[in-house]
């Protein structure tokens, strides 16, 4: 048997587990991107980025997240920034279908939406952050930048998990040495 290279469609839920995985993936490069042009940011613009005021916000409204140690605003944050990234990853391949995406050029552009309707759309509406048009144009770039980096590379990862080689479709037959006894009936239940 060959390995499997061409694409097959996904059932909707398989799809969104899929982006969700490649979304949160895909937060990382997009996190390293933020770091790397917040120290670009002139002084006066490198306060806190949107990813830790939005937790912040949405945890503790009255401001009593500063009394915990910076180390677990930090872990916060940053769980909370995958978890937003695996969420709106999730629904890309919705997205893609729907409007035809390509990996990269498709996945940039859902970035760009999912800012824009973030950051002009439901944020501002929560009262969590003040509309992007009221933020300095550089601060703007590095989060639409961001953006772009992290759909373009969750993209190309959602396009990479609708691959399915052998080596993940492959039936288990019943004799597998790699399968201990014991485990035959978790084989038989189609937990192995």
């Amino acid at each position: 048997m060959g390995t499997t290279t061409e694409k097959e469609p996904l059932g909707w839920t398989r799809a969104a587990a899929a982006g969700a995985m490649a979304g949160c993936a895909a937060t990382g490069p997009m996190t390293i991107a933020m770091a790397r042009l917040y120290q670009r940011l002139p002084p006066d613009d490198r306060h806190a980025l949107p990813p830790r005021l939005l937790t912040e916000r949405i945890l503790a409204p009255d401001g009593s997240a500063e009394a915990l140690p910076a180390a677990v605003r930090a872990d916060v944050t940053l769980l909370a920034h995958y978890g937003y990234g695996a969420l709106t990853g999730a629904l890309y391949p919705a997205a893609a279908r729907a409007l035809g995406l390509t990996p990269v050029v498709g996945g940039a552009a859902y970035g760009v939406a999912v800012w824009a309707a973030s950051y002009l759309g439901w944020i501002p509406a929560a009262g969590l952050l003040t509309p992007a048009t009221r933020h300095s144009a550089r601060r703007n770039g590095l989060m639409i930048a961001a953006h772009v980096v992290w759909r373009a590379a969750t993209g190309i990862a959602y396009d990479r998990l609708r691959l399915r080689p052998d080596a993940f479709t492959a039936p288990v037959p019943r004799d597998a040495p790699e399968l201990p006894r014991r485990d035959r009936r978790a084989l038989r239940w189609g937990l192995a």
